[in-house]
């Protein structure tokens, strides 16, 4: 579970790309659609933006600009799982592990 920091909603994820978002500090819950089936396993915040990042299985990365309410895939180039993710602090760069490492370069303005 994470929540936005700026909106303040809760965002629970787990199996088949499932993501609830409660904005009453869980009182209630509302699915979203995550254009995933695979696991989400991992939240973080985006460097920067603070933006919520999600990344999980089949090579999922997915971006919440507004708190939670909807989801964008970002390309990883690969289907494999991921576990885990870090924002390497100092340059915004995402490393994301699992079945393999990937590091995703942000690309400056």
């Amino acid at each position: 579970m994470l929540r936005d920091l700026k909106s303040r909603a809760l965002v629970c994820y787990g199996a088949h790309g499932t993501i609830l978002r409660s904005a009453d500090d869980g009182l209630t819950w509302r699915a979203v659609p995550s254009g995933t089936d695979g696991v989400l396993r991992k939240a973080l915040y985006e460097p920067g933006s603070g933006y919520l990042l999600l990344v999980g299985g089949q090579g999922a990365l997915r971006r919440s600009a507004d708190g939670g309410k909807s989801w964008q895939a970002l390309p990883t180039h690969s289907a494999r799982h991921f576990t885990s993710a870090l924002a390497v602090p100092g340059t915004g760069d995402l490393v994301l592990v699992g079945e393999r490492i990937v590091r995703l370069v942000r690309r400056s303005h």
